[in-house]
């Protein structure tokens, strides 16, 4: 039996990310409701991307997240964790700006994940042409490098949904067993976790970020776990959290990581 109390949602957004809706307190709620023991706000931090839309927030909106996140703990108090996270981009020419960015904030963690390669946005429906440009194994060996890349960097605590490449249904012909082995080991090798990410479920994919395949094969290399909605709405704070951690015993998992001030403690999973 699954114990959702032992369960935190790492991996949440809000309105201030622009692309999601809903109150911060209207988050909280539903991690609540659903009987989670810990929700984190993984706030896309103040930074410039390739592309003109705005999915970052601004230092302003940081400092308005922060306090609101200090009064939720406040008004909570025993009821339920709150955490204070950052999702970063990562870009192997930015390192030293994304550490600088990072050291700005008191974060209890860290997601890395990999929404660009070089300019290109590739988990964004209106680049998808670039798939058929350069080839679907091409992108998958460009995309899965810098995954690489920021496993390696020392600036992350989680690899953010490591295969969101495939979000629209993309999967190469060629094996690329190799690049998946590669990305796996170097996560592990680093002491990061996984974000075992629940939105692609609802994405054309039709299946979590990672694979069941990949996900094993962080088992294998002792990688860490986190469990991520990547909740833009506060009704899917949680989603399919159940099926996840059944999924995750399956691969080889058998304990889930918690963060405080970025330091890492494992929980047993069940």
């Amino acid at each position: 039996m699954i114990e959702l109390s032992r369960l935190t949602d790492c991996h949440t957004h809000t309105k201030y990310c622009c692309h999601a809706w809903g109150e911060m307190r209207e988050y909280v709620d539903a991690a609540i409701d659903r009987g989670l023991g810990g929700i984190g706000f993984s706030i896309h931090l103040p930074a410039e991307t390739p592309t003109d839309e705005r999915f970052n927030v601004t230092r302003d909106e940081m400092a308005i997240i922060m306090r609101t996140v200090e009064e939720l703990r406040t008004d909570l108090a025993g009821r339920i964790r709150i955490s204070l996270a950052g999702e970063a981009d990562y870009f192997p020419d930015r390192e030293d700006a994304i550490a600088a960015m990072l050291d700005e904030y008191p974060l209890d963690y860290v997601i890395g994940s990999v929404h660009y390669v070089d300019d290109w946005p590739v988990d964004h429906p209106g680049y998808t042409s670039k798939f058929d440009e350069i080839g679907v194994m091409e992108a998958y060996r460009r995309y899965f490098n810098t995954v690489i890349g920021a496993a390696r960097s020392g600036l992350f605590d989680i690899l953010g949904h490591a295969d969101v490449v495939k979000k629209f249904g993309h999967r190469p012909e060629e094996d690329w067993s190799d690049l998946a082995e590669r990305v796996a080991e170097a996560t592990g090798a680093a002491g990061l976790c996984i974000d075992l990410n629940t939105a692609g479920r609802v994405k054309r994919v039709g299946e979590f970020y990672p694979s069941r395949d990949l996900l094993e094969r962080f088992a294998r290399h002792g990688a860490g776990l986190t469990l991520g909605s990547d909740a833009h709405a506060p009704e899917e704070v949680g989603r399919h959290f159940e099926e996840a951690v059944e999924l995750a015993v399956e691969c080889g998992f058998s304990s889930i990581a918690r963060f405080e001030n970025r330091r890492r403690t494992d929980m047993p999973l069940l």
